[in-house]
């Protein structure tokens, strides 16, 4: 007996020590759900988006999109300034080396590393067995001090890619799943992976497992607190909070969207930032669960939330195909401004182009003399291919803003300038 409990004592100082390794690297600013609002709202022409991550030094974001591409924008334009091809049937995750030198991404039965600046693929690793039809989340998580990344594909079972950067090669981490999801803790002596209702947490330097946390229901996503201490999961509508150093359960938030259940910290560790079921980001106090802020716009619920490294704002993406950025607005402003509303239908014709059909009276478009038969090429500065990217287009402005439109009229492309106006209760987005 003394010597099982000699070994529990030792295990137990041992993930104390990985705690307090943790904590001095703990986020130092806040999130105040008092001031927080929307700041921006882009929607870059690439389909659904699926994962973002900020980069280590916050300068860029890095957006995974369903049209196969990494998008990779400057913070705080918004700007996208380069785009790397990365998988064909969709990029399902993406994330950061710990230099911020180094892309990984994850989707269509691989898991790649690029170089962040020139976009060129340094490495690939295709394990097999996967269903590049499967739309399964695709858990992904890089050590944020060291070379070792975690990845679980369709296949389900957990890999442990260490030395990824130069000559390491992926091992099996866990193979009793499926695991959906994964994280490092900020110190990276913490791992943790989802695997149906339960979350395992490991060290990482021996790879040893410490817990088994029960949720009670599917897990799809995994976030550590900043200093470590605790564990959060995202569990089909729900929020779980562990305490790592006691395995124990701390509290239970429902109200979360079902299907998209991801979390992030604010960088003070005192509140999680979800999706709402009806798209809405919601802010809750993590010690206690209860809800500070709800800001709430039309939107699908969202599929990642990426909190920047200066701890200031956060962003957010999903299936509608919009990055929203939310931080501290103004004060006496809006903290949800309205979308632009422009009064057009557009439709594709007979050659694929998209054209303008209807211009509502007294709206912007007409002020603007936006006309029927109008071919419209970009949208600010985006080339659009389908009406549903115009529409993105002009929803991504606010009520006042204006939408820039190249068109083709009478064989001569133009630019034309619109004010957008309030969008009417019974109008869609158009």
């Amino acid at each position: 007996m003394r010597e099982i409990r000699a070994g529990a004592a030792a295990a137990a100082l041992a993930l104390g020590s990985a705690l307090a390794a943790d904590v001095g690297r703990s986020g130092g600013g806040g999130i105040d759900p008092a001031t927080c609002g929307l700041l921006k709202d882009v929607a870059p022409a690439g389909g659904d988006l699926t994962s973002a991550a900020f980069s280590p030094d916050g300068r860029l974001l890095a957006l995974a999109c369903m049209d196969g591409t990494v998008r990779l924008l400057e913070a705080p334009a918004w700007k996208e300034i380069r785009r790397i091809p990365a998988h064909p049937n969709g990029v399902k995750a993406v994330a950061w080396g710990p230099d911020g030198k180094m892309l990984v991404t994850g989707g269509s039965l691989a898991v790649k590393i690029w170089d962040a600046a020139t976009g060129a693929e340094r490495r690939s690793h295709f394990p097999g067995g996967f269903d590049p039809g499967a739309q399964r989340t695709f858990g992904l998580a890089c050590s944020p001090v060291e070379d070792a990344l975690l990845f679980a594909a369709e296949d389900g079972i957990l890999r442990r890619w260490t030395g990824f950067a130069g000559e390491g090669e992926p091992a099996v981490a866990a193979p009793e799943g499926p695991y959906r999801a994964a994280a490092y803790s900020r110190g990276g002596r913490l791992a943790a992976a989802a695997a149906g209702g339960v979350v395992r947490v490991w060290r990482t330097d021996l790879w040893e497992l410490r817990h088994t946390l029960p949720a009670g229901r599917e897990v799809q996503s995994v976030t550590f607190s900043p200093d470590g201490r605790r564990l959060a999961a995202g569990a089909s509508g729900m929020a779980v909070l562990w305490d790592l150093g006691r395995g124990l359960k701390e509290v239970e938030i429902e109200g979360f969207a079902i299907e998209t259940a991801c979390l992030a910290f604010t960088p003070d560790g005192r509140h999680l930032i979800g999706s709402g079921p009806g798209g809405e980001v919601r802010l809750c106090e993590a010690a206690s669960g209860r809800e500070v802020a709800v800001l709430r716009r039309p939107a699908e619920p969202f599929t990642a939330v990426a909190v920047h490294p200066g701890g200031k704002f956060f962003a957010t993406a999903g299936p509608d195909r919009h990055l929203r950025v939310w931080g501290p607005v103004p004060a006496g402003a809006e903290r949800l401004r309205p979308p632009g509303f422009c009064g057009i239908r557009v439709q594709q014709d007979a050659e694929g182009r998209v054209a303008v059909v209807e211009v509502l009276p007294g709206t912007a478009a007409e002020r603007a003399r936006l006309g029927v038969g109008d071919l419209i090429l970009a949208v600010n500065g985006v080339e659009v291919r389908t009406p549903t990217e115009v529409i993105d287009q002009i929803s991504s402005r606010f009520e006042g803003e204006e939408a820039e439109f190249r068109i083709v009229r009478d064989r001569e492309v133009r630019s034309v300038r619109v004010r957008l106006g309030r969008r009417p209760p019974e109008e869609p987005e158009r």
